[in-house]
């Protein structure tokens, strides 16, 4: 290819122009891979993405450059300013990999696109675990790791009662919490599987295998992990959560490397496909006219870029613990004092736990809470839903649907633990919506962040108590919850 040092001077452009402009993206996701345990392997995607382009540089020869990058670019400039205005890190580093893929495009067209569609996928690790789905996947691989550690633990003599997610090993309770589970070796892992792939010289589906073969591996060393924990737990219980608990981590990663070149060899004596032909390279000379198009498009998107973080109008809203003690006929029976620990655990700003009770009809007491957002701009986290949340603790759901009320909609959801049984009304609502549904819930948050320049949420869960008559206890539990709703409203309003 021939390009000259106008064009050298136009990829140098270009590549300055996406650092200023994702750069505050850029601050976030490092804020994540220094802060966040699971995403340290972060620092290691653009030097081994960098490794591997330079490596496929011959196949860069042929460049034949395609409007459809523009696209792409555009695309990527629109998630960087719902992720800037309301969305969050993740849709703003998505646009950031999006950006990428259409400079890719403009620059040599689908002949670069497959060149590098290996290195591209490996950019997707730079990504922030995405709230909106990682809680439905931590859920399975939570029990499911329980569920062989308590196996293991019984294969080695140690009595084990599980409930959900948490083990009760002599009289001590381990919580198989995301740190212990498979998660936060599963990204590093499925990162250091599709490398190892590229680097024993795997190809095409094998590749991909390999990095698929990093789940199964994640979850069983962490299983055993766990396992080793509650039989240790039988002997020495502030041996087995201290140091033991510490070292059979690293160990864990030791046998989790061991298993993947295990993996690597099983997988190299598989059929091999045809070899991937190298291209001829191109006799055209290199025009850049998408490419300046893409500088030109980045250019104008440095405004929104640095008007959006503007936009946003942080609400400054009174204490929940101002939240009225009579609502309607319901009186405060008790509160719950709430910590920074409590705060905390939700990753919300603020929170409610009270009783509530109708002394008038003698049922017993509903118990509400309250998470509250002040902002999902920067990592776009909604409250846990109790569906989430209670199975992890053991609870079966029984039931699940979505109830119509005066006003909105709440979720009813019922489950059962042994003989007890647990009725949970919940829902979302902002300053203008009330929605059962989550994904709904985020789609106003981006609309508010736009209209109303607030993106703040609310998570509010009635628990419903079991006696008496289960149909006038939700009845009766319904007609709380709109008057909650009202209550709720004029508070985030």
């Amino acid at each position: 290819m021939n390009i000259d040092t106008g064009t050298n001077k136009l990829l140098c452009l270009v590549a300055a122009l996406v650092l200023v402009c994702y750069w505050p993206v850029l601050e976030g996701l490092v804020s994540e891979w220094v802060h966040d345990d699971d995403m340290g392997h972060g620092f290691l995607v653009p030097v081994a993405v960098g490794w591997i382009v330079w490596q496929q540089r011959k196949r860069l020869a042929v460049m034949r450059p395609s409007a459809w990058g523009l696209v792409l670019v555009l695309a990527g400039a629109a998630l960087q300013f719902l992720g800037a205005i309301s969305l969050g890190l993740f849709v703003g580093a998505l646009g950031l990999i999006c950006t990428v893929v259409g400079i890719v495009v403009a620059a040599g067209g689908l002949a670069w696109l497959r060149a590098l569609a290996f290195p591209l996928l490996l950019l997707l690790f730079i990504l922030p675990k995405p709230d909106f789905a990682w809680n439905y996947i931590a859920l399975p691989l939570q029990l499911l790791a329980s569920q062989l550690a308590a196996a293991i633990a019984r294969l080695a003599g140690t009595s084990v009662l599980r409930e959900g997610n948490v083990l009760q090993v002599a009289g001590h309770r381990i919580a198989v919490e995301e740190a212990c589970n498979g998660i936060r070796y599963l990204l590093s892992l499925g990162f250091v599987a599709l490398l190892w792939g590229h680097v024993a010289g795997l190809r095409g589906w094998k590749r991909l295998l390999m990095g698929v073969c990093a789940i199964p591996v994640a979850i069983l060393v962490n299983a055993l992990r766990v396992a080793g924990v509650a039989v240790m737990c039988r002997y020495n219980y502030p041996l087995a959560i201290g140091a033991f608990h510490d070292w059979s981590g690293w160990a864990a990663l030791v046998v989790a490397l061991v298993l993947l070149g295990a993996t690597e060899r099983v997988i190299r004596r598989l059929p091999a496909t045809g070899v991937e032909p190298e291209p001829s390279p191109s006799a055209a000379a290199f025009r850049p006219v998408w490419l300046a198009s893409v500088a030109a498009i980045l250019l104008v998107q440095l405004v929104p870029v640095r008007v959006a973080p503007l936009v946003e109008r942080r609400p400054q809203l009174p204490p929940l613990s101002g939240f009225p003690a009579n609502v309607g006929a319901w009186r405060v029976t008790r509160a719950e004092p709430l910590t920074l620990d409590d705060l905390a655990s939700v990753n919300a700003d603020d929170v409610l736990a009270r009783y509530y009770a109708e002394p008038a009809s003698g049922r017993g007491e509903i118990e509400l809470r309250v998470a509250y957002h002040r902002s999902q701009r920067v990592h776009g986290r909604l409250p846990h839903a109790p569906r989430v949340c209670l199975p992890a603790n053991g609870w079966r759901p029984l039931e699940s649907r979505i109830v119509p009320v005066p006003g909105g909609e709440v979720n009813l959801y019922v489950a059962s633990k042994g003989s007890v049984r647990a009725t949970v009304l919940y829902w979302y609502q902002t300053g203008w919506q009330i929605t059962a549904s989550e994904w709904r819930t985020r789609g106003w948050v981006a609309v508010n962040g736009i209209v109303h320049r607030r993106t703040d949420v609310a998570l509010v869960r009635l628990v419903v108590p079991e006696t008496g008559d289960r149909g006038e206890a939700l009845d009766a539990a319904l007609r709380f919850a709109t008057l909650v709703m009202a209550e709720m409203h004029a508070h985030l309003r």
